[in-house]
C-alpha cells in the first residue's frame, strides 16, 4: 500500500508541475521561465510623440523562497520614484535564481 501510495504521489506531483498548476519562475506570469536562471527585459510600450527622455523610474516586486512576495511593480510607482510626469517608455524587467530569489521590475523613462 505504501507503494502505490508514493506512486499515486509522484504522478499528482508530476502532472502538476507539467501543467503549470505550480508557478518555479517569475512571480509574474509573462515571458520565458527558466528553472534555473532566467533574466530578461520585455518592452511593453513606447510614446513616440516624445523625442528623448532625461529621467528614468524603477519599481519591483520582489519573491522569496515562495515565502514571501513584496513590493510594487505599478506604473504609477516607477514615474514617482524616478519623479516623472511625462512617460515616453515602459519596460518589465524580470530576474530568477533558482525560484530563490525572483523579481520583476517595471522601469519607465520619460521627462
Amino acid at each position: 500500500m505504501n507503494l502505490f501510495f508514493n506512486f499515486r504521489l509522484s504522478v499528482l506531483v508530476f502532472f502538476c508541475f507539467h501543467l503549470n498548476c505550480v508557478n518555479l519562475g517569475n512571480p509574474q506570469g509573462l515571458g520565458p521561465t527558466g528553472f534555473i536562471y532566467s533574466s530578461y527585459r520585455i518592452g511593453v510600450s513606447q510614446n513616440k510623440e516624445i523625442e528623448s527622455a532625461s529621467k528614468t523610474g524603477r519599481a519591483c516586486v520582489k519573491r522569496y523562497i515562495f515565502l514571501y512576495t513584496v513590493g510594487d511593480a505599478s506604473i504609477e510607482a516607477a514615474a514617482k520614484n524616478g519623479q516623472i510626469i511625462t512617460v515616453r517608455t515602459i519596460n518589465k524587467e524580470a530576474f530568477n535564481v533558482l525560484s530563490v530569489y525572483s523579481s520583476l521590475c517595471t522601469i519607465i523613462t520619460g521627462n
